[in-house]
């Protein structure tokens, strides 16, 4: 059992507990899945939408992915496409039976998700969820009913369903206010699916969605579960008595009593560590920024003001455009192409990152390659505040996920004691979800850093900059 991850997931709205083993040693195949890259009507990784949600919702659904081993090679190698809120995950089916009409149609599945105001993820692919029969219809009439029957209906009939149901069913309770229901109805579609997988593994199909729905509905509700661990255990506790007390009309318990008790083992075994890591959890969330989450007057509210990791180097007292200017090394985490050169997809051989200025108010980035060559330039407008260099992206409607309002995110570029660049980003996003259709308040701050080369060629090229900055102050 993975309980770091769940911490993780408690903390800051992440991953989930256990591993099923759904490894099936083939290696993947990506022929097809290039061929559909070649469809102007598919999604492909160039369209991934550079909005803050968008962006962190494909790092952590690929985090997720990468972090659970027990998945497949093809599964590892699905890719994670974002745009406006909407998730594709795209990869190959390994098997006829997978296209059979005997498995769920998993992109039906998710248009009567997107109904209930959820956000999943789907393969391009026609696949299959388990090796019985299921009936589209009768599930599509569980959707569908969630918003008119009474709650004691509805948990009759999420008995018999699928359990990316109780994730449907979790998901309009919070988005209603009602978040403590939602983290109990979580738990339960967690020990469900968990158990779902164990015994019908998947990976191509049914632990693609899985992972996504912990991500698009877990996420933001274990964001408020965390706020008080002790209730927490509580819930857990509600979850796994509800469990053994209401059959499973979907995956039968005494056809498959052990990996039932093995599922429910590891719940327990997360409970426990939640209950003798309560201090830890709240450290934690501390350290993240986690503040108020959940439905507030109708409006869908999330906090999270990152503070900048403790085993950074101090950060200096003041920087401006002449202390920032160098090169810096470019890495996957370091975000510097997503943020200096945003919708540029192709800086194939992408090795650093030049920063330097031709005005007071403006910075010029340079992308270069491994021997210097410059790949791409972009000009933003700065100024100096708060002791740093910063400037502003606007984004609105469909580009930051809303059907109205706009995105705005905020970059504050400082040097570390050490002289590397340390970047803070803000993301305020006010307006109406594009996809759930109610308005939402999100405040992020991320924290990125990027080292400082001191390649004779890159010190070469900053001293010429400075000697320009000294020349034009002497003028």
């Amino acid at each position: 059992m993975k309980i770091q991850g769940v911490i993780l997931a408690i903390a800051v709205g992440a991953a989930s507990w256990g591993a099923q083993n759904t490894d099936s040693g083939v290696k993947p195949d990506n022929t097809k899945v290039n061929k559909q890259d070649r469809d102007a009507n598919q999604p492909t990784a160039d369209q991934q939408k550079n909005n803050a949600s968008d962006l962190d919702l494909t790092k952590n659904i690929r985090r997720s992915i990468m972090e659970d081993k027990s998945l497949s090679t093809d599964a590892h190698n699905v890719k994670v496409i974002s745009q406006n809120g909407t998730v594709t995950l795209k990869g190959p089916v390994k098997s006829d039976h997978l296209k059979s009409n005997r498995g769920i149609r998993m992109s039906k599945i998710l248009s009567h998700l997107l109904t209930m105001l959820i956000l999943a993820a789907c393969s391009t692919q026609t696949v299959g969820a388990s090796e019985q029969s299921f009936n589209q219809e009768k599930q599509a009439d569980v959707i569908h009913e969630m918003g008119t029957l009474p709650a004691s209906e509805i948990e009759q009939k999420l008995i018999n369903s699928h359990p990316s149901y109780y994730y449907v069913y979790a998901l309009q309770l919070f988005s209603q206010g009602k978040s403590d229901d939602a983290v109990f109805w979580l738990y339960v579609g967690k020990l469900r699916y968990r158990f779902q997988l164990a015994v019908h593994p998947d990976p191509s199909g049914d632990s693609a969605l899985f992972a996504s729905l912990e991500q698009v509905v877990g996420a933001p509700i274990n964001l408020y579960a965390g706020n008080n661990p002790k209730q927490l255990v509580h819930q857990i506790d509600a979850a796994l008595e509800w469990d053994a007390s209401h059959e499973n009309g979907f995956t039968s318990k005494s056809e498959y009593k052990s990996a039932l008790d093995d599922d429910r083992a590891g719940l327990v075994k997360l409970r426990d560590y939640v209950s003798t890591h309560q201090d830890e959890m709240l450290a934690k969330r501390e350290q993240n920024g986690i503040g108020q989450t959940g439905m507030v007057n109708g409006v869908y509210v999330e906090e999270q003001r990152e503070k900048m990791p403790q085993d950074w180097p101090a950060l200096k007292q003041d920087s401006a455009l002449d202390t920032i200017a160098g090169e810096y090394k470019w890495t996957p985490d370091s975000l510097l192409d997503s943020i200096f050169f945003p919708g540029q997809y192709r800086l194939f051989g992408l090795e650093s990152v030049e920063l330097s200025s031709s005005a007071p108010s403006t910075l010029v980035a340079i992308a270069r390659d491994k021997g210097g060559k410059e790949l791409y330039r972009s000009t933003v407008t700065v100024k100096h505040e708060s002791g740093a260099v910063s400037f502003e992206v606007v984004r609105e409607g469909k580009d930051a996920g809303l059907s109205t309002g706009k995105e705005t995110q905020t970059y504050f570029l400082r040097n570390s004691v050490t002289g590397d660049l340390v970047i803070q980003r803000d993301y305020l996003t006010e307006g109406i979800d594009l996809n759930k259709n109610f308005p939402k308040r999100l405040s992020f701050t991320f924290w990125n850093h990027a080292p400082r080369l001191t390649t004779p060629q890159a010190v070469s090229r900053i001293a010429a900059f400075v000697a320009s900055c000294e020349a034009a102050r002497s003028a």
